[in-house]
């Protein structure tokens, strides 16, 4: 008695601690979106790297503000003796601190890396945009894929409570000798067939709700309830609209990136023609003597002004200057490839939705025919008018007619997706 109340306690335990490491939560597609926004581990580096863009450009800006640096020296020359010929002394020990301020006045490459940087920061937010944008396709892709699951789930248990049904009718049939045998064996392969496709359909359910969570940022053992329905996805108003919608090339963000590398790849000429401007910085250096020797000339205040200018690199700028214009040249073409390439994507895309519409509406209307027949050859059959084998090519036909119904759902919204990302349309 004690060894099973210890037994009833753990299970307690286990059930507690499943309960708290679960969760269940209802999500409509924006609700889930929103939730992806919030918590998707690809969304989340990319924000970490914006700071870190924001950071590098502060970092850049912070080059060419004033900068000081602090300094501590103690020197001991060992007792060393220093003979001026009229006069000799012993070296004392030396203690100085140091402040250094440093400002710079003119550096070409100053300006231009702050360009560049400015330009990064720019790229990492079009990215950070264009990640949303695809999270938002594949969270979307997703939740339909499950609906879609979850139709064909239905669609095969109610085929297979007919099918089991007229199975048990025929088998009582074949008992008193109404019906031949055969006829039984052929209803028993449907059930065997349907019954092992909706075992089949469970597991592939269950492989789009765990893509689901991670894509969500959830946990294996959270669970989801679906708000939204299969049929509010499919709206013919909706696709006759999207085909109405034209591509702006300059809010795509491929196309935006591409338009960002253009240019950096023109600050990336000027960065290497400034190598041969001219570098000006001012400083200013006091010395806190704390200890001195006997001999010392050395101002507390120093201030001055340093410059640099290149005068022979063996051709080093030129030839950097020759690589950044070959970069930019291959940056144009790029672009041009880019906005080429993304305006046949729309035509095919287009013509996908298009075809994947027409589909759906000649499905739909299969599907009511095929649904007229199965149940017209099941009431026959019945009766005794019609045979075992009708009976099951009439169903066969019939799941068929449901296949390619579902089948031309799930192109209808792929392609209607694929079309939305490329219009930029979360």
């Amino acid at each position: 008695m004690k060894l099973k109340k210890q037994l009833l306690v753990s299970a307690m335990l286990i059930v507690g601690v499943a309960m708290v490491q679960g969760q269940s939560m209802e999500l409509s597609l924006d609700a889930a979106k929103q939730y992806a926004y919030d918590y998707n581990r690809t969304l989340k580096k990319s924000g970490l790297s914006v700071a870190e863009a924001k950071s590098a450009k502060w970092e850049a800006i912070a080059a060419g503000l004033p900068h000081a640096t602090a300094s501590y020296a103690y020197q001991n020359s060992m007792d060393y003796e220093v003979n001026l010929g009229m006069a000799a002394f012993t070296m004392e020990p030396t203690q100085n601190a140091q402040l250094q301020v440093t400002q710079l006045l003119f550096s070409g490459s100053y300006w231009v890396g702050i360009q560049l940087a400015d330009i990064a920061k720019q790229m990492s937010v079009i990215s950070l945009k264009k990640t949303e944008l695809d999270i938002s396709k594949e969270v979307t892709s997703s939740y339909q894929s499950i609906l879609v699951a979850k139709e064909i789930q239905k669609i095969l248990k109610a085929n297979y409570e007919n099918v089991k049904g007229l199975l048990d009718k025929t088998e009582q049939m074949v008992a008193v000798g109404a019906t031949e045998k055969t006829n039984a064996d052929q209803l028993k392969v449907q059930v065997a067939t349907t019954e092992n496709a909706i075992k089949e359909n469970e597991r592939q359910l269950e492989v789009a709700k765990n893509l689901f969570r991670f894509q969500l940022g959830l946990g294996s053992e959270d669970e989801i309830v679906f708000s939204d329905s299969l049929s509010y996805f499919v709206d013919d108003a909706q696709v006759s609209g999207l085909l109405l919608e034209q591509l702006v090339l300059n809010n795509n963000y491929d196309m935006m990136l591409v338009s960002q590398n253009l240019n950096l790849a023109k600050k990336q000429v000027n960065m290497a023609k400034s190598k041969a401007l001219p570098t000006i910085s001012a400083y200013y250096n006091y010395t806190e003597k704390i200890a001195t020797s006997g001999f010392d000339m050395t101002p507390p205040h120093v201030v001055g002004i340093s410059a640099s200018l290149p005068l022979f690199t063996s051709f080093e700028t030129t030839s950097s200057i020759k690589q950044a214009k070959y970069q930019l040249k291959s940056s144009e073409l790029t672009m041009q490839d880019t906005k080429e390439q993304l305006l046949l994507t729309e035509k095919q895309l287009r013509f996908n939705l298009k075809n994947a519409f027409e589909s759906y509406k000649i499905q739909k209307e299969n599907i009511d025919v095929a649904t007229s027949v199965f149940n017209d050859y099941s009431l026959k059959y019945e009766q005794g008018v019609a045979s075992g084998m009708e009976l099951t090519t009439a169903n066969s036909n019939f799941l068929t007619a449901q296949s390619n119904y579902i089948s031309s759902i799930m192109s209808l919204l792929s392609a209607e997706n694929e079309l939305k990302n490329l219009l930029g349309k979360k």
